[in-house]
């Protein structure tokens, strides 16, 4: 199991506060010194009743957080400027091979509307972006993240992150993904937020509440069941479930997810164990297992393990692996005497936390054995960082987990699948996002180096297009800054 290390949500990850300046020196160039099945289609909902939940909640752990920064009100939807990309290498994700050189794509109307090397259809008042040396690939998608502040959603986009699956949520966090969703989102220091799409689940259903993200005890079945209405009223996407369950509660939880048409994703409980939740019950079954929780029991690859991994298999049970958190765990003492990027923008509660942990000693060789077999029988995999765990910045954390699986001996190509094409297919939305491809969304990231040939090169992200809007990298730049946190 990966160890979740409690921290003050109430004090620290909900109820920051504090002005900020957007003329201020990018956080990036500082010092760290001071660091302290799913429900389709996605209908959008009204925002009305979601406000007066969030009104309700203000205060609590649950509560909408004081921004760090200011908020404008709601613009108006940006200027939809087609986009012309020349000379790009496309990286299409169709498959292992294709790789298209000197193309041009055109974006009008958040659709790719053209691939291809000549005669392209140029929409009048066109922005043109010279890909010349850069890689265009369909955006990520981070499958197990966590935010707790609106400007965290900068260091996703920043990190080529289009599409995420926040895990543990708040109404506040279902009326910002709405707003976003009708391109209704407030800027936050001038600049607009228009991503990531995102899905968000509740509280976790957990026996006094999530260690970190707070939220009601589930302790019975009738507690769970309450717990589901309230989600249900706030118009969540999934349900999330947590290690200390009781059989008949994390029953009643399938039960009432099911009827709600709400999938159920998360940990395996230990009233429960896996065996059960692959096998799944009449009243349903979790569509996604995270952290790899509850495989390998005797820690290697033994009868009981080879059950598990063939009613994965069979039942297409689908796994967020999150291995960089083990891997962070595990080689503690070295990234505490080197940090690693994306620190210096987290809030020095979070940071702190994570100095005063103590190395776990995972089975990583296990582990990376199991990514790769699960990989190579064609098990149901995805990538995500969980955010917020051990060292996990949100958005920069995507990319370790990228290492991480080609660590365990994914190619990077087959790493980047988990992370476009594997969510698509997931998410049900093969036929408008994963890859790149004429009329598809146009949710997409430029690199400025080429990730099949060396996986760190995911991160060197030169811009991001998403919902319309083309985001430089000078304004990514500038989220960045909007997303350092002042304390």
């Amino acid at each position: 199991m990966v160890r979740i290390v409690p921290s003050a949500c109430v004090a620290e990850t909900l109820n920051e506060s504090g002005d900020r300046s957007s003329t201020q020196t990018p956080a990036r160039l500082r010092s760290p010194s001071r660091l302290s099945l799913p429900r389709l289609p996605m209908r959008p909902r009204p925002l009305l009743a979601v406000t007066v939940l969030v009104a309700t909640l203000a205060g609590s752990c649950g509560g909408e957080p004081k921004s760090q920064t200011p908020i404008d009100p709601p613009p108006k939807p940006p200027v939809d400027a087609p986009v012309v990309i020349t000379n790009v290498t496309v990286i299409p994700m169709t498959s292992a091979t294709t790789v298209l050189s000197g193309q041009t794509v055109v974006i009008n109307n958040g659709l790719v509307s053209f691939v291809g090397t000549a005669n392209a259809p140029i929409p009048a008042g066109a922005v043109t972006v010279d890909g010349t040396g850069k890689f265009l690939l369909p955006g990520y998608s981070d499958m197990h993240g966590h935010f707790t502040r609106r400007e965290e959603l900068f260091l996703y986009l920043a990190n080529g992150i289009t599409t995420l699956r926040n895990m543990a949520g708040y109404a506040w966090q279902v009326a910002l993904r709405d707003s976003i969703r009708n391109n209704l989102a407030p800027q936050l220091a001038g600049l607009p937020l228009q991503g990531p799409n995102f899905l968000t689940a509740g509280p976790a259903m957990q026996v006094g509440g999530h260690p970190a993200f707070g939220g009601p005890s589930i302790d019975s079945p009738t507690a769970a069941r309450n717990a589901i209405a309230t989600q249900r009223q706030w118009g969540v996407d999934l349900v999330k479930v947590y290690t200390l369950l009781s059989e008949p509660t994390y029953r009643a939880i399938l039960d009432e997810a099911t009827k709600a048409g709400l999938p159920v994703g998360g940990h395996t409980a230990v009233g429960v164990g896996l065996l059960k939740v692959l096998q799944g019950y009449p009243e349903g079954r979790q569509s996604t297992v995270e952290h790899l929780d509850g495989y390998l029991p005797n820690g290697q690859l033994d009868a009981a393990e080879q059950q598990l991994e063939d009613l994965t298999i069979q039942n297409e049970v689908w796994n967020t692996f999150t291995l960089g958190i083990r891997v962070n765990q595990a080689t503690l003492t070295s990234l505490k005497a080197s940090e690693p990027d994306g620190v210096q923008y987290m809030c020095s509660g979070r940071v702190n936390s994570w100095r005063n942990e103590s190395v776990v000693n995972h089975n990583l060789p296990e582990y990376r054995a199991l990514i790769k077999r699960l990989f190579d029988r064609g098990a149901k995999l995805m990538i995500g960082s969980d955010a917020y765990a051990t060292y996990a910045v949100p958005g920069f954390a995507f990319h370790r987990e990228l290492e991480a699986a080609v660590g365990a001996g994914l190619t990077p190509y087959q790493a980047l699948s988990l992370a476009t094409r594997a969510p698509a297919e997931y998410l049900r939305r093969t036929a408008t996002t994963g890859t790149v491809e004429v009329g598809k969304q146009a949710d997409l990231v430029l690199l400025d180096a080429n990730p099949l040939v060396d996986i760190r090169n995911s991160s060197k992200v030169r811009a991001v297009f998403i919902n319309r809007v083309y985001y430089s990298r000078t304004m990514l730049d500038q989220m960045l800054v909007a997303a350092d946190c002042p304390n």
